[in-house]
């Protein structure tokens, strides 16, 4: 059996490898050599059970706490390999290009700016409710970026100063005010059109001509 040295610490990950070779068994944690036995003993692996890990089916054992990232290579990684994809860290294995915590497979916007928090989805306050959105008027935006800024405070991502900062913010910008505008004028322009109509066409009307 092939143990790690590292003492065991709640709340932080560890990178493990495990390497079968032709001649020996290795374990690495965080990208250096922990133990290896050699040579290998003989066996034949008939592939009758499932792979386990993280448990111990003969003790009924298992591990109490996360596994993320398993891969299971088809030859023996070399320890340079190991301690390259240790050092690459979420830029090797789970790649965050816009570094907003979450992995570009499971990222809505993969490029949220520099600086913003982002959810699980990978959206900040910002691009959930981008201020050129389709809103139908300002009190449509600011609402959205209230609703979501609570949620983030309930997702523990923001503190309720910073929520209360964001929604003070979006109050006094232009962000919506801009469609409203466009569409007042377009209603008065529409209105104005009607009234020239109706003037126009009022000589033709035969009562108006009668009453003239």
């Amino acid at each position: 059996m092939l143990q790690g040295r590292s003492g065991r610490r709640s709340f932080v990950w560890f990178h493990v490898a495990a390497v079968k070779s032709a001649t020996s068994f290795s374990i690495y944690v965080n990208g250096q050599l922990q133990d290896s036995r050699s040579p290998v003993p003989s066996f034949l692996d008939t592939n009758s059970a499932d792979l386990r890990i993280g448990s111990y089916a003969l003790e009924g054992s298992h591990l109490n706490g996360l596994i993320d990232e398993v891969e299971i290579f088809n030859r023996a990684l070399f320890p340079t390999d190991i301690q390259a994809i240790f050092a690459a860290d979420s830029a090797g294995k789970c790649k965050d290009d816009d570094h907003d915590g979450v992995p570009n497979d499971k990222d809505v916007y993969p490029e949220t700016p520099a600086g913003e928090v982002a959810d699980t989805s990978g959206c900040s306050i910002n691009q959930l409710c981008p201020c050129n959105g389709p809103w139908k008027n300002h009190g449509a935006y600011v609402s959205c970026v209230a609703h979501r800024s609570d949620d983030f405070v309930a997702a523990g991502l923001i503190p309720k100063a910073e929520r209360d900062a964001i929604v003070s913010n979006a109050a006094p910008s232009s962000c919506g005010k801009e469609k409203s505008l466009q569409t007042s004028e377009v209603r008065r322009g529409r209105r104005d059109l009607l009234q020239g109509l109706s003037s126009w066409l009022s000589p033709l009307n035969p009562q108006s001509a009668a009453k003239q």
